[in-house]
């Protein structure tokens, strides 16, 4: 295999991708994976190509003590370093190693790359902390935001009381920004109800009526500013979808 061949273990997100396709759990995935997470040089580091090194490690490796040690290895010298976060998140959650950098960040309040920090409080912090960040984020202006989605719907999938208070938001008096989210949050991680789906067909009756202008709003998962009634749209379109497939 040409990959195997290669001397140095350069990758990019997309090889990353193919060779967790096509030799998942193997050892050259591994150490494709593992090298992605030693580039310290700063010119070709790619935060894109970290985040999936981070997803395969903890897809294809979850819990493997002898690769916990070597993620941690070579970053001993970092205590809040991003790529370790990333990692443990992914696939050591429970891991003592990550709850000591949750301890570490709580008492000294590190400066964190969006992403990261969402990672990190998706896996240790109350519910209520979560839904606060995600409100903040809806507000800034950040490239790449819309990577967050992913630590969030992983956290709904188990945490009722985080629903409960999406939901509590969604009913009552929400943003654009919010309806334009929330709805597409609660359907990745839980499907979407009766009352959910009632709410949404009423809600884009209530948009394309003419009385007011559509509202605009800040979709995740889009990464942008959109009309709402679209981002609604796409949440029918989707479970429609999951519906013929499944």
């Amino acid at each position: 295999m040409f990959f195997e061949e290669q001397k140095e273990r350069n990758s990019t997100p997309e090889i990353l991708r193919f060779l967790g396709r096509v030799k998942p759990k193997s050892s050259l995935l591994l150490e494709y994976c593992l090298h992605t997470l030693r580039n310290k040089d700063r010119q070709t580091y790619s935060f894109g190509e970290i985040i999936a090194a981070c997803e395969l490690l903890g897809g294809n490796f979850a819990n493997d003590k002898n690769v916990l040690e070597q993620i941690i290895k070579d970053n001993n010298m970092r205590p809040f370093a991003d790529n370790v976060i990333i990692a443990l998140c992914e696939g050591w959650p429970d891991s003592d190693e990550l709850e000591q950098i949750y301890e570490q960040a709580c008492k000294s309040n590190p400066e964190l790359p969006y992403y990261v920090y969402f990672q990190l409080i998706c896996r240790k912090s109350q519910s209520d902390v979560i839904i606060e960040a995600f409100k903040d984020s809806l507000l800034k202006t950040i490239p790449g935001k819309q990577n967050i989605t992913r630590p969030i719907i992983r956290r709904l999938k188990a945490d009722d009381e985080l629903i409960a208070m999406l939901n509590k938001i969604l009913y009552n008096n929400p943003t654009p920004s919010e309806k334009a989210t929330i709805p597409r949050l609660i359907s990745y991680s839980r499907g979407i109800s009766s009352e959910l789906q009632e709410w949404i067909i009423k809600e884009v009756e209530q948009q394309l009526t003419g009385t007011a202008p559509p509202e605009v709003g800040v979709d995740l998962f889009a990464g942008e500013i959109r009309p709402v009634v679209h981002s609604l749209i796409d949440v029918i379109d989707q479970t429609n979808w999951l519906e013929m497939v499944g």
